[in-house]
């Protein structure tokens, strides 16, 4: 292939991959960049260079991370369009969160939205408050995202672009089971999963998923859910998950419950399970 239409394919590839569980999608951005690098172009190389290290939150090092951020903020031009520009505060949230600098990440995050906001760019700036509520989650801040989220879903249902909305769903899903208000979480939890499905992020969902139905005193689902989300780490390169923390601190008291060989046996149960599988068991009759 001609190196300009293999660069354009690769990019593709990392662009469409961004949000998702996808290991490919982390090696095509890499390969991309350094095409477009090859080619001196470096609108592209910049796009290429942030799909990369925002997936690298999973799948690279934190100084991989560094080396892409910084080599992005040296083609940066200020006459790009806002979205674009604001995807280098995007990638450095996201850098910042793996390294456990949350208020930092936060800061990056609304760096992001008010970029896009001040671009004229409002549905990319409502889209962008998912950073923000994630990192309002990681600080326990379970009163902001819930009221952060829900006005940016509030505004993109009146734009009619709720459609992309499936991260705002899910911070507010996290906000709700953290206050305990698990009727209302089941309805952001129906929203969230077909938005993020079509996204390619819907494993993002699991872990919470888990922990909502422990909460409720379904401690066998949870755990076949646990046991699904260990294996498909396993299959996609334990990639990092940024949240397992904060979810792990909460259910884990409660799998507890459970005894040691029912677990296991409930565990090697979720991991056989297919997607459409554990989704239909972590959801029962709530999807």
């Amino acid at each position: 292939m001609p190196t300009p239409v293999a660069a354009r394919f690769w990019d593709a590839t990392g662009k469409l991959a961004l949000y998702s569980f996808r290991r490919e999608g982390f090696e095509a951005a890499v390969r991309a960049a350094q095409l477009y690098r090859e080619l001196g172009d470096d609108q592209r190389r910049f796009d290429a260079l942030i799909f990369a290290s925002v997936q690298g939150a999973r799948y690279a090092t934190v100084a991989q991370m560094e080396s892409g951020i910084a080599e992005a903020a040296g083609l940066e031009r200020p006459e790009w369009p806002a979205r674009q520009r604001a995807s280098l505060p995007f990638a450095r949230c996201w850098w910042l969160a793996r390294q456990g600098r949350i208020e930092d990440a936060l800061a990056a995050a609304q760096r992001q939205a008010a970029i896009c906001r001040d671009g004229g760019a409002e549905v990319a700036s409502l889209y962008a408050v998912a950073n923000i509520t994630t990192m309002e989650l990681l600080l326990g801040r379970w009163q902001e995202a819930l009221e952060h989220a829900r006005a940016a879903i509030a505004r993109l249902h009146a734009l009619s672009a709720d459609a992309g909305a499936g991260h705002n769903y899910q911070s507010e899903m996290i906000a709700l089971i953290m206050l305990k208000r698990l009727d209302e979480a089941w309805v952001a939890a129906r929203n969230a999963y077909p938005r993020l499905l079509r996204e390619g992020d819907e494993y993002r969902m699991l872990l919470s998923l888990a922990l909502l139905n422990a909460r409720e005193g379904r401690l066998d689902v949870a755990m076949r859910i646990v046991g699904f989300d260990t294996a498909l780490g396993h299959r996609i390169g334990d990639a990092v998950n940024i949240f397992a923390a904060l979810y792990r601190k909460e259910l884990d008291p409660l799998l507890a419950r459970l005894p040691a060989d029912e677990r296991s046996r409930l565990a090697a149960e979720g991991a056989a399970l297919t997607d459409e599988e554990v989704f239909k068991l972590a959801y029962g009759d709530a999807l």
